[in-house]
């Protein structure tokens, strides 16, 4: 049985997306479609739209939001079902002793979104607490150093994905470990930001062809909205953010890092 708060709630969404699924040639055609529903913000010359959102999993986080958001995102565009998020996010749950209720981090989120949701296009970002960059929340990560008096120079290797970043680093012999945390340091964020453009390369490709989008749980102030970026066949992508609070985004706002810095590397 479907849960009569789940099934308004897609009602909802898919009157919103669905408007966008309408050929349109011109900004004025944009607008008209979008007033057809509720719309919170428009951002950059609308190419970000703030999407009211329903909240029909009451007593559940904002984490689980997320991820049924991008579910039902996916159905209105014909890329999979939303059918008994519930249900199949329990498993996962109660296997992690998971409490509904409380906060979910960024290894649960892409657990649930791979193994139980059948969403690997799901990713997380967050705001790196030293350098106060938007970066992918890349959890764990593992350094492998190779000291040779045959190597004149350090030189770093990285293999990334959306779990974990694995760095293999070669160093002359008597090279100081600090010595080579620095070049890896230096070359992380270039690595990262290869692998979003990797996403993106995906994204344009499979757009090429159909509907297609990349979603990020973007985790701030202990908050996690998501916000899906979107290609249709022949147009330019647009993101959509839903967010549980249906909190206006400002300028200024924690939230406005991540819209900005997707629309940076997507919709320029």
């Amino acid at each position: 049985m479907v849960d009569k708060g789940e099934s308004h709630m897609k009602k909802h969404i898919i009157a919103a997306i669905a408007a966008l699924l309408v050929p349109f040639t011109s900004l004025a055609g944009v607008n008209s479609l979008l007033s057809n529903y509720h719309v919170i913000n428009r951002i950059h010359k609308d190419t970000v739209f703030h999407v009211e959102s329903d909240s029909w999993l009451n007593g559940w986080s904002c984490g689980y939001f997320t991820l049924n958001n991008a579910r039902t995102l996916d159905e209105v565009l014909g890329l999979g079902i939303n059918d008994h998020f519930k249900q199949k996010c329990l498993p996962y749950m109660e296997q992690e002793a998971l409490d509904p209720s409380e906060y979910t981090n960024d290894i649960d989120l892409l657990r649930m979104a791979d193994d139980y949701l059948n969403m690997p296009d799901f990713y997380v970002l967050s705001i790196d607490s030293s350098s106060g960059r938007v970066e992918p929340a890349i959890a764990w990560e593992e350094v492998k150093t190779c000291f040779s008096t045959a190597i004149g120079s350090v030189s770093v290797g990285m293999d990334i994905d959306k779990y974990s970043i694995r760095i293999k680093a070669n160093a002359p012999y008597r090279c100081n470990e600090s010595d080579v945390m620095r070049v890896i340091d230096s070359e992380r964020p270039r690595c990262l930001e290869r692998f979003v453009g990797d996403i993106k390369s995906k994204l344009m490709k499979a757009g090429a062809h159909g509907n297609a989008r990349a979603h990020f749980g973007c985790i701030f102030d202990e908050h996690i909205v998501l916000m899906s970026v979107v290609k249709f066949v022949g147009k330019s992508p647009v993101i959509l953010i839903f967010d549980n609070l249906n909190t206006p985004i400002k300028p200024g706002d924690g939230a406005m890092k991540f819209v900005d810095y997707l629309h940076r590397r997507f919709c320029q």
